[in-house]
């Protein structure tokens, strides 16, 4: 049996595996979805050394840095023997489609990616900062966030806007 222990360079940029599982990510802090491939390769291999147990640190203080984009499950940074890094879902037990490959059509992943986004840091402070500004204003009152509206023609639908107010 040949032991693979690689030397790298810590100065020279990160790597991806080939086939990545998971191709996007959503950082919790903006909310945005990053191409995996591209936020490995943007960093120095020793710096995504040390980010990969910072981000592991995170996961486990239940305060993660990425999500899934597809699943909503936080994941952290995995690297081959080779060297070379993917992410991967805290949680293996076949839920996401990323762990299935071609199990789910484009469409159906879409909308769990999209219907699993969760709010970031980034737009939970500038809903507070927007009722906050809307209670310093005389002229505004009632001001109410996350209140449910229900349509009385319909009982299933309703609407949750972040930050509501009576002029």
């Amino acid at each position: 049996m040949t032991r693979l222990n690689i030397t790298f360079d810590p100065a020279e940029p990160a790597r991806a595996v080939k086939d990545l599982e998971i191709g996007e990510v959503r950082t919790t802090r903006t909310g945005l979805v990053l191409d995996a491939p591209r936020l490995i390769a943007s960093r120095r291999y020793d710096r995504l050394v040390r980010i990969r147990n910072l981000i592991r640190e995170e996961m486990q203080r239940d305060s993660p840095r990425f999500l899934c984009a597809i699943c909503a499950t936080p994941v952290y940074l995995v690297a081959t023997k080779v060297k070379a890094f993917f992410f991967r879902d805290r949680v293996q037990d076949g839920s996401c489609p990323a762990q299935n490959s071609g199990k789910a059509s484009e469409g159906e992943i879409r909308a769990m990616k999209y219907q699993g986004a969760r709010e970031s840091d980034a737009h939970r402070r500038i809903k507070a900062l927007v009722a906050r500004g809307l209670d310093a204003d005389p002229r505004i009152m009632d001001v109410r966030a996350e209140k449910v509206w229900q349509s009385m023609r319909d009982p299933d639908a309703w609407r949750k806007p972040d930050v509501q107010a009576t002029r």
